[in-house]
């Protein structure tokens, strides 16, 4: 293979279920804005407890685009579902989004090519999601955090709701997401409406009682947008 990432395979020790990461150690640097969201290994307590898949959530945010609902945090919704969410920058504006998943790509083993070898890898499992950005809220502060994009997280999950093995610092590359459909980094580059292109890049081990297979998604709150501290996790499976 020619102009191939290297990734550095590591055990994560999950709160139920022990997941897989590569970590990678390609040269290029920069922020994964649409990578992993490794803030919570386990699935929420009140997984048995789902939120129906249609719920959406009372909290109202100032200059929200018209018709904006809150999908639930806790919401378990399927992968046809488009779920509603926000994020926020610092003292940036609150940004609305819609975040609906894709497909579940398998990829053959040699297709990222691993620091320690590709022995313990099946294959590689992208799973892709579009991103439509709905516009942004009058609360912003601070105009120079207003010009960040303040990407919605994402992290690939098991049947259960665990976290499943993930790839750090992967950009999409792996996964053949094009430049020009991903998220711009500042948010003067944003088009209201516009569905842009994301994708998580996971794996399947060999040993099948070897971490945790990707089955589908999971979109994390941030702690400082106000009405959401504390919120629970927005699962697609």
């Amino acid at each position: 293979m020619t102009d191939v990432k290297k990734w550095k395979l590591a055990l994560i020790a999950g709160l139920a279920v022990p997941a897989l990461a590569l970590t990678a150690c390609s040269s290029d640097d920069g922020d994964s804005g649409a990578g992993p969201d490794t803030s919570s290994d386990s699935a929420s307590d009140s997984s048995t407890e789902d939120t129906d898949s249609g719920a959406t959530s009372d909290i109202t945010f100032d200059g929200a685009p018209d018709g904006f609902e809150l999908t639930s945090p806790g919401s378990r919704l399927s992968l046809d579902d488009t779920g509603h969410v926000v994020t926020r920058h610092r003292e940036g504006p609150t940004m609305f989004w819609a975040i609906t998943p894709g497909e579940m790509r398998d990829l053959p083993a040699d297709a990222a090519e691993l620091q320690d070898g590709n022995d313990d890898v099946d294959h590689f499992v992208c799973l892709d999601y579009d991103i439509t950005y709905l516009g942004e809220g009058s609360d912003g502060t601070n105009p120079e955090d207003a010009s960040v994009v303040s990407t919605p997280r994402l992290s690939a999950v098991g049947e259960d709701g665990y976290g499943a093995n993930s790839i750090f610092m992967d950009m999409g590359n792996t996964c053949g997401i094009h430049e020009a459909d991903e998220l711009p980094s500042t948010s003067e580059s944003l088009t209201v409406d516009k569905t842009y292109k994301a994708s998580i890049l996971s794996f399947v081990a060999k040993d099948e009682n070897a971490g945790v297979d990707p089955t589908g998604l999971r979109f994390g709150f941030q702690t400082d947008i106000p009405g959401l501290d504390g919120a629970e996790d927005i699962y697609w499976n």
